[in-house]
């Protein structure tokens, strides 16, 4: 353990290190080894200036009020990022003062880091205590990014507060509108919000992107926990099509954590007012707890409405495949979306059917070679397997012909329990790659050897 004085040859080797460093991390374990001493020490020395005069990011995880004083050291105005966590107090008489200790910290915030940008403020805070203080965040000039952790729902009154700050350009929460109807905030809110990463019920959802105009978002991130009470599940999407400016939003990323009351027959019958939002680079739509139906004109339709799309991933982790109600889509559709979307560069979905109807495998001649870029392809299972090596040996041209930069390394990496036929057919494309390699080497060494 560190106690007492600190020597001046070690004080002066210290303040040289503390005055490089930019980039500080802590947590709770390791101030357990400072002696108390060590503040008296410190508070006689610095008199009243931060110990790291440059640091930019500030790191303090499981902060117990033993820890305090330390911070109170490290807080600095040329702090930009802060990142604080509370851990939980083994004393009773501590569990009491800890809830007052951070409505002091979160209130002095404005005055010790002034110019803070990026503000994440992890587990053990008490909303219920500190949320008299959140109105501090107003008083930040330059704060850009707001994280709040996942178990710590936000209601009416820490939105209106944080809606009012200016800058906000990130927010990251859970939400709880429960027991109101319309969220009701001040004027011109969220006006710089331009990332939004939100947990919540889907009726919260709806009245959170209802309250007011979304002027600058660009990404969106949702976790919807449950399905909505009245309202039709596609409404949060018209919601945020409605509130939102269509032509800026790029990406989405949904995770639907609960299962449908009714299975959409297709993936358009749930997400179809996405299909405004022209610009979309990125798509990633998770469903935890449904198998969703994705038939080849839900792909079709991407394709058409998304033309600059990069990323699209359709999944779900329920481990159930080759479901009789559940539609996949057909390699011809995916062949028409590298048509559609020339800048794809990664696609996943949970699967690919291969169905006796002659549509589901196109005929060689019919698919040029594209050249197309895509790099990532993961696929979890192939419906209805091949049955004969040439059908496996037909698809693999298919998707080689069309897709020739696979990088097939982190496909193979990519396989679950329910892909042996998908790794069959990538093995196949595996020689083909290694056979158009070796065969342009060879045509490099003999225009070489003739000149």
């Amino acid at each position: 353990m560190l106690c007492g004085a600190i020597s001046s040859e070690h004080w002066s080797r210290l303040q040289g290190y503390a005055e490089r460093m930019q980039i500080m991390a802590a947590e709770q374990s390791t101030l357990d080894e400072i002696h108390p001493s060590v503040w008296l020490f410190l508070t006689a020395r610095l008199g009243g200036s931060p110990l790291l005069p440059r640091v930019r990011e500030l790191h303090v995880h499981r902060l117990r009020i033993s820890g305090t004083p330390f911070l109170a050291f490290l807080l600095s105005p040329t702090i930009r990022l802060f990142d604080l966590s509370f851990g939980f107090e083994s004393e009773e008489e501590d569990r009491v003062r800890a809830p007052h200790v951070q409505t002091s910290i979160l209130q002095t915030l404005p005055d010790m880091v002034p110019d803070l940008e990026d503000f994440t403020y992890g587990s053990g805070f008490d909303l219920s205590v500190v949320r008299g203080c959140l109105q501090q965040f107003t008083q930040f000039k330059r704060l850009k990014s707001l994280i709040t952790p996942p178990d710590v729902e936000l209601d009416q009154h820490v939105l209106q507060v944080f809606s009012s700050v200016s800058t906000l350009q990130i927010l990251s929460c859970c939400i709880d509108l429960s027991g109101i109807s319309t969220l009701v905030l001040p004027s011109d809110p969220f006006l710089q919000l331009a990332e939004v990463d939100l947990r919540a019920h889907t009726d919260h959802l709806i009245t959170f992107f209802r309250a007011c105009p979304f002027p600058n978002l660009v990404r969106i991130e949702l976790h919807i926990t449950d399905p909505p009470t009245v309202s039709h599940p596609r409404d949060l999407f018209v919601a945020i099509c409605k509130h939102c400016d269509p032509t800026l939003i790029k990406h989405l990323d949904v995770d639907v954590l609960h299962r449908f009351i009714a299975r959409p027959s297709s993936l358009m019958e749930y997400a179809e007012p996405l299909v405004a939002l022209r610009n979309m680079r990125s798509f990633r739509l998770c469903f935890w707890s449904t198998e969703p139906s994705i038939c080849d004109d839900d792909i079709l339709r991407i394709g058409t409405a998304w033309p600059r799309l990069t990323s699209l991933n359709i999944n779900h982790i329920t481990q159930q495949y080759s479901q009789p109600d559940v539609m996949a889509p057909s390699l011809s559709a995916i062949v028409e979306l590298a048509r559609r979307c020339p800048a794809l560069t990664s696609l996943a979905l949970a699967e690919l059917a291969l169905e006796l109807d002659p549509r589901g495998l196109p005929k060689l001649s019919a698919v040029p070679p594209l050249g197309h870029g895509l790099r990532y392809l993961d696929i979890d299972c192939v419906r209805s397997p091949p049955s004969s090596h040439e059908m496996y040996l037909d698809m693999a041209t298919v998707l080689d012909r069309v897709f020739p930069s696979i990088d097939l390394d982190n496909a193979m990496s990519q396989l679950g329990p329910h892909g042996k036929s998908w790794a069959d057919i990538l093995r196949l494309m595996e020689a083909m790659q290694v056979g158009r390699a070796n065969g342009a080497m060879f045509a490099q060494t003999g225009s070489q050897r003739q000149g």
